[in-house]
């Protein structure tokens, strides 16, 4: 018979009120293994335990040759349900710590686990380009990562949907291609845009409340020569 023993250490780190989280680290008890940076959407725990994302993650360590794994987010804000996207803004404070948590882990491997959950509101998009630029600053030569499977489609995929719809296949780290939509250039073509369609719903309201104003007045210029004619 044999008997396998193993460790998880977890490591949070909080601000004070522990109502935002900046990062999860999961340290599992191997010799050898890659230590990865791994972005997910927002946090869910406060205390060393496990969320679903974790446990499917642990679930594929071994063949992904996990070692280390330091769990960043898009929006430090934690959130036990969906995070609201309504009054969404860049998380300016979050940012500092991914840049920090980059140059602080400096062997550590990229890899992308936003999935597209939240993809329309501007916050999202916004803090999406400030991470790629911090990441493309500090590690201009090193390759983005991805988990992969066989069948998945969707390009940075987030860990709790790969568990649900393919917890049962080999997990892979495979190279991930930044989206033009979340590169600077991408970025600025998207707020040109979102500016004309503004100009384009304020004209078109002003329009309306033109065509109401005239239409009242023709209507009420209607009742007075009706009114004329009757004296």
């Amino acid at each position: 018979m044999i008997e396998k023993n193993g460790l998880l250490r977890t490591r949070i780190i909080t601000n004070e009120d522990e109502t935002h989280v900046y990062e999860i680290c999961r340290e599992f008890d191997r010799d050898e293994g890659d230590e990865i940076i791994l972005f997910s959407l927002f946090p869910t725990m406060t205390e060393p335990g496990f969320d679903l994302s974790s446990m499917h993650l642990i679930n594929h360590s071994a063949e992904l040759n996990l070692k280390t794994v330091h769990f960043l987010f898009l929006q430090s804000k934690v959130s036990k349900a969906k995070l609201s996207t309504r009054g969404l803004k860049v998380d300016k404070e979050n940012l500092d710590y991914i840049r920090s948590a980059i140059e602080m882990y400096p062997e550590a491997k990229i890899v992308v686990s936003f999935g597209s959950s939240m993809n329309k509101c501007p916050a999202v998009i916004e803090s999406k380009v400030e991470i790629f630029k911090i990441i493309k600053e500090l590690r201009p030569n090193d390759p983005i990562f991805q988990i992969d499977t066989d069948d998945v489609e969707e390009t940075g995929a987030h860990i709790l949907w790969l568990g649900i719809r393919y917890g049962s296949q080999e997990w892979r780290l495979t190279q991930y291609v930044v989206p033009y939509c979340y590169t600077p250039e991408g970025f600025e073509a998207y707020e040109k845009e979102k500016m004309v369609r503004r100009e384009l719903f304020i004209q078109n309201v002003l329009g309306k409340k033109s065509e109401l104003t005239e239409g009242s007045e023709k209507t009420t210029k209607g009742k007075k020569k009706s009114g004329n004619k009757e004296s």
